[in-house]
C-alpha cells in the first residue's frame, strides 16, 4: 500500500467516496498524472484540483474527525484497533496501520447507518 501511513490509499479513497464520505473533509489529494503523488491541501479548496483525475485523501487526523468519540490504540506489533462508541454499543475497526483501522470503522459506520452520504451523521 502506497503511503498508507500518511493518508488513505487511492483504493481506500475511492471506496470512501462511493460510500458517500464528503470529499470536503479530506485534507490531502492524490494527484494522478504519469504516477500518483500525494499532495497535502493545507487549507486549499479541493475544487482547485477538479481538472485532473485526482482523488481526495484523508490523513489520520481528518479520518478521526469523522468519527464520534474515537479511541485508537495499538493492540499488537502489527495490529491497530479503532473503536467508536454509541448508545447502542460500539464499532471496532482493525488494520495494519492506524489509518487502516480508522478506515475500517468508517466503512462499518456507513454499512450500519451511523453515517449517511456526504459525511453527515444520523
Amino acid at each position: 500500500m502506497i503511503m498508507s501511513n500518511i493518508a488513505t490509499t487511492i483504493e481506500q479513497s475511492k471506496h470512501l467516496l462511493e460510500l458517500g464520505l464528503d470529499p470536503k473533509t479530506a485534507d490531502c489529494m492524490w494527484l494522478v498524472t504519469s504516477r500518483a503523488r500525494l499532495h497535502v491541501l493545507d487549507g486549499e479548496p479541493i475544487s482547485n484540483y477538479d481538472r485532473w483525475e485526482n482523488y481526495p485523501a484523508w490523513s489520520l487526523t481528518a479520518l478521526l474527525e469523522v468519527i464520534p468519540k474515537p479511541d485508537l490504540y495499538r493492540e499488537t506489533a502489527d495490529l491497530w484497533v479503532c473503536v467508536t462508541f454509541f448508545k447502542e454499543g460500539s464499532i471496532r475497526g482493525f488494520g495494519e496501520t492506524a489509518i487502516d483501522a480508522t478506515y475500517d470503522v468508517i466503512t462499518k459506520m456507513f454499512e450500519r447507518g451511523y453515517l449517511k452520504k456526504k459525511g453527515g451523521q444520523q
